[in-house]
């Protein structure tokens, strides 16, 4: 009978330790997966934070490039309306050599 007990005891122990084993086993693999899915949530927001980060550049460059484009227009108009003020004071000063001959015509005569 001792020899009963000492067996029933033994595979109460066994199975003490199997399940306990498993238990260990399941908590094993539960952290690995918990490990893994903070890993991917941390590789998600890296390239989320990579993405908004380009897109500012991006941004950033356009602005950039439209200001640029706007000086230039601004510097062609101020050249354009300098060229029409040169050609405007060129036809006066025509008119006022052309008048001035005229003049001088009407005199001599």
């Amino acid at each position: 009978m001792k020899n009963r007990t000492y067996l029933y005891r033994k595979h109460e122990q066994e199975e003490y330790l199997y399940r306990k084993l498993e238990q260990e086993e399941y908590l094993y693999r539960k952290h690995e997966q918990e490990q893994y899915l903070y890993r991917k949530h941390e590789q998600e927001e890296y390239l989320y934070r990579k993405h908004e980060q380009e897109q500012y550049l991006y941004r950033k460059h356009e602005k950039e490039e439209y200001l640029y484009r706007k000086h230039e227009q601004e510097e062609y108009l101020y050249r354009k309306h300098e060229q029409e003020e040169y050609l405007y004071r060129k036809h006066e000063q025509e008119e006022y050599l052309y008048r001035k001959h005229e003049q001088e015509v009407i005199l001599v005569s």
